[in-house]
């Protein structure tokens, strides 16, 4: 039963084209299942472990982790600012003069001090409006220590509200700069996702270098196990006196010629896991304990849309899903969202302050006088009203920031386009590549086909003395050099499959860029199959 990926729906002109990039049927080849212990390494496990382990998409998730953080530091802001005060004062105060019978003043004198004990308690909190509301509660006891007179209470509660009518009002560049620290954080994430892609990209391409090494090894052994046959078969007829002594030479040079060719390919085979383990972000103990690929490839499509079709579908797709592009328009709209805000800092200060609130006043020693003057005899409401202006000569530090901020939402701009356009080049560039690798991959299994059937006739023919050594050993190497070719063909056409699907934004997906279809790095069907 085969698995079937859809991610969207699109428009009848190209829904064809679409699901060729889309429905994604899995094939006997690599990727279907974790690898075993002690088995071959598949596509899935090359892939997890990428997204494991890889620095660049650790960066990427630190950095999201940071703008994470800056994004809470904005928001606080708009916490609430709880304070309390306790105030103890003590103050010695002058007598008046006081007149004598001779008609002159006696001079002031220090009476005792008077103690002042003051407590309150409130909260500021700014709204994201502009607005801040300031509850508060305050009490205050004045009396004189050793005076028959009682101590004076006083508590009052009010509740204040700040009105910006011009600067800050809005939020002003408080709530632009957390409006645009959460679309840093989106961003954030949207490139999250395309290093993923990248990672994960890089990983694929080693993943069937890897596997192009070790089937051009078999190859190559191969080779070397038919020249090595052609010697001991020429030893034979030479000792049968069916062929001269002198034809043992040149197969002879030939066996050597497949030997370093063969030893090359184990050298090819170190280099190729060597760069997978560097894709993968694995340690070098890892690295050596890294077993032999699945030999699979990519399975050829049955259909695959024409040129033109296929080219726009990427495109469309790309312009739609790809995760760079997205982070891109992101930060342009953090820079709009920055520059409202900060312009908004050029504008002169206009508060309105207004408060209401119930006062009360009674006189008593006991600790509780200083509630209770919310219900004593002197008790009553009030109001206030405060009209502030301030416009700050130049303002050069909000005129210097909204310069840089429009400057910041410019070079976004430029980067948006300039991404979208390279997107577009880059996308129809690897449809048609993807096109190009189908066709070359069909014509050269084609020719190995056709050189496998001329070194069995050539060898016949050689056994029969109708035909030369020298013809056998160039069939034979003209085998060989085919079914190389055909591995690099295969390469190619695996690695412009997962290059069109990164091109087109459909590799990687998940929030965080941790799901991979890998099932549609090894098939590719025009149709969804059951």
């Amino acid at each position: 039963m085969a698995r079937v990926i859809w991610t969207g729906s699109v428009r009848p002109a190209v829904q064809g084209a679409l699901a060729s990039l889309l429905l994604v049927a899995a094939t006997d080849g690599p990727g279907r299942a974790q690898s075993p212990a002690g088995g071959p390494l598949t596509l899935a496990e090359v892939v997890r472990t990428t997204l494991a382990a890889s620095a660049d998409v650790e960066t990427a998730r630190l950095e999201m982790q940071r703008q994470a953080g800056a994004l809470r530091a904005t928001r606080g802001t708009f916490d609430p600012r709880v304070w309390a005060t306790a105030i103890a004062t003590q103050d010695r105060v002058l007598s008046a003069p006081v007149p004598e019978a001779s008609g002159s003043a006696s001079p002031s004198r220090i009476t005792e001090p008077g103690t002042t004990m003051e407590y309150g308690l409130g909260v500021d909190h700014r709204l994201r409006a502009g607005v801040v509301v300031s509850p508060r509660v305050l009490l205050a006891r004045t009396g004189v220590p050793g005076s028959m007179d009682l101590p004076q209470n006083r508590a009052s509660a009010s509740l204040g509200v700040l009105l910006p009518l011009g600067r800050g009002w809005g939020g002003g560049v408080a709530v632009a700069r957390e409006r645009a620290a959460g679309v840093a954080y989106r961003a954030s994430s949207a490139d999250l996702r395309h290093r993923s892609a990248q990672s994960v990209l890089r990983a694929v391409r080693a993943y069937w270098g890897y596997v192009a090494a070790v089937r051009k090894r078999e190859v190559l052994r191969e080779s070397e196990q038919r020249a090595a046959k052609l010697v001991e078969e020429t030893r034979t007829l030479i000792a049968a006196d069916e062929r001269p002594a002198v034809d043992l030479v040149p197969v002879q040079a030939n066996l050597a010629s497949r030997r370093a060719a063969r030893l090359a390919g184990e050298q090819a085979v170190t280099q190729a896991r060597r760069e997978l383990g560097t894709a993968m972000g694995i340690s070098a103990d890892s690295l050596q304990a890294l077993p032999s690929p699945e030999l699979a490839f990519p399975t050829l499509p049955e259909t695959v849309p024409a040129d033109a079709v296929l080219a726009r579908a990427a495109v469309e797709q790309a312009l739609r899903q790809r995760a760079d592009l997205a982070a891109v328009h992101g930060r342009r709209a953090a820079a709009q969202d920055l520059l409202k805000g900060v312009r908004n800092e050029l504008r002169p200060q206009v508060d309105v302050n207004l408060r209401v609130g119930y006062t009360g006043a009674e006189d008593g020693r006991e600790v509780s006088r200083l509630v209770t003057p919310f219900a004593g005899a002197e008790r009553g409401l009030h109001a206030s009203v405060q009209l502030s202006y301030g416009l700050p000569l130049g303002n050069r530090a909000a005129g210097g920031e909204a310069m840089q901020t429009a400057a910041a939402d410019r070079e976004a701009e430029v980067a948006a386009a300039e991404l979208t356009r390279k997107i577009e080049l880059d996308a129809a560039a690897a449809a048609e590549t993807f096109r190009r690798s189908i066709e070359e991959l069909a014509l050269a299994s084609e020719a190995v086909r056709l050189h496998a059937s001329a070194v069995e006739g050539e060898t016949q023919k050689f056994r029969l003395g109708t035909s030369t050594l020298f013809e056998v050993m160039a069939a034979e190497e003209s085998l060989t050099s085919a079914t190389l070719i055909e591995i690099d063909s295969r390469v190619r056409y695996a690695t412009s499959l997962a290059q069109l699907r990164f091109e087109a934004g459909t590799l990687i997906g998940g929030e965080s860029g941790d799901r991979v279809a890998v099932d549609a790095l090894t098939g590719f069907t025009e149709h969804p199959r059951s």
